[in-house]
């Protein structure tokens, strides 16, 4: 230990370069970082909104929220679904499973399905 310090003190422009070299570096590591004040977190929910004005509670249940939770009911890696009727609105809210690989396969799948007329309903 006393040879290493007996080194650097023999030797104050070496160790006044190698702070310099040290700042330098922390500088251009800061500059190149990547900050975000209101960073994305995928917290694995998706909220699906329906609106049908004029129509009693009952009426959106049956006619919006039922149909629409039998096709999103058919998607792999959900983990749980909850529904709420009101007076012309309908909101269904999705959790995806965390351990789901890739996430964009299964809203790719769940806007399909919405967006897809049911093969039930398709007239033949």
């Amino acid at each position: 230990m006393k040879f290493l310090i007996g080194f650097f003190l023999d030797r104050p422009l070496m160790v006044n370069l190698i702070m310099v070299m040290v700042f330098l570096m922390g500088i251009l590591t800061i500059a190149g970082m990547r900050y975000e004040y209101n960073p994305f977190v995928d917290m694995g929910i998706v909220n699906i909104t329906t609106f049908d004005p004029g129509s009693s509670p009952e009426e959106t249940e049956l006619a919006l929220t039922l149909p629409i939770e039998e096709e999103i009911l058919k998607v792999d890696n959900l983990k749980k679904v909850y529904s709420n009727s009101m007076e012309g609105l309908s909101v269904i809210t999705l959790r995806l499973d965390v351990d789901a690989g890739d996430k964009r396969k299964i809203l790719d799948d769940i806007q399909k399905r919405l967006i897809e007329p049911p093969h039930d309903f398709l007239p033949t």
